[in-house]
């Protein structure tokens, strides 16, 4: 089972936390949706998760190991895949860009071109694979960033705002293919969204993240129908 543990972390960009928390702990039998306000810190956390950007202050153990975001070993990095909200391309074809970040692991290029395909296929994107990225619309893109994170086989699967330019079927799309992925693989799902109906789908736990804090966290239902802030009740009510 995989599991990351923060303690006592801290963000700090200029002079407020981007970020802190005392104590938390993720583990792969639960699938983790982030809300809250924009500028909250869910992306924040998202990268620290990554190790793409550190924390000041504080520490993060994966399966009990003490990371480090600038000496993790690799063994460890080719466990975490994050998906941004943005993600680049390389020139090339829809291929090309799903086979990059296999080209130093094991496994024959065989191997994963034929994952490739029934990833896209999976995805609505069947014979995608010799189209040209920038030809591709906005929904298409996110659809072919989640299939490059996939056929990676992450452990830990890090997701920001995954479906803000798809439509309900292609929506729904991706929530059955990352969850058929997670729930096979025994992968730990982290991921931020505005979407508080997909939040229901997609979570068994809430944490909603508010001024750079886990303001409240717990069962899905339970949080979103009885909110024991003020703060969470009133982002429920406008959202």
């Amino acid at each position: 089972m995989t599991r990351i543990h923060l303690e006592n972390i801290k963000m700090k960009p200029f002079h407020q936390p981007r970020f802190q928390t005392k104590d938390f702990l993720f583990e792969s039998h639960e699938r983790y949706v982030l809300i809250g306000p924009s500028g909250a810190g869910k992306s924040s956390l998202l990268k620290m998760l990554a190790l793409l950007e550190p924390a000041d202050v504080g520490r993060i153990h994966i399966n009990d190991q003490l990371i480090s975001c600038n000496h993790a070993d690799l063994s460890v990095r080719r466990q975490i895949v994050y998906v941004a909200q943005q993600e680049f391309m390389i020139s090339g074809t829809v291929l090309d860009n799903l086979l990059i970040g296999v080209r130093f692991r094991k496994g024959n290029k065989q191997h994963y071109t034929q994952k490739a395909t029934q990833l896209l296929k999976d995805l609505g994107l069947e014979g995608y694979e010799n189209k040209n990225p920038n030809h591709l619309s906005g929904g298409e893109w996110q659809r072919v960033a989640i299939a490059r994170a996939l056929i990676l086989s992450p452990k830990i699967l890090l997701l920001d705002e995954p479906t803000s330019n798809l439509d309900p079927f292609h929506v729904k799309k991706i929530e059955e293919t990352v969850q058929a992925y997670c729930t096979e693989n025994q992968a730990l799902l982290v991921m931020a969204t505005h979407n508080l109906s997909q939040a229901k789908r997609m979570a068994t736990k809430v944490l909603f993240i508010y001024e750079g804090k886990i303001l409240t966290s717990g069962d899905t239902n339970e949080l979103l129908s009885n909110p024991k802030s003020e703060q969470l009740r009133f982002f429920l009510e406008w959202s």
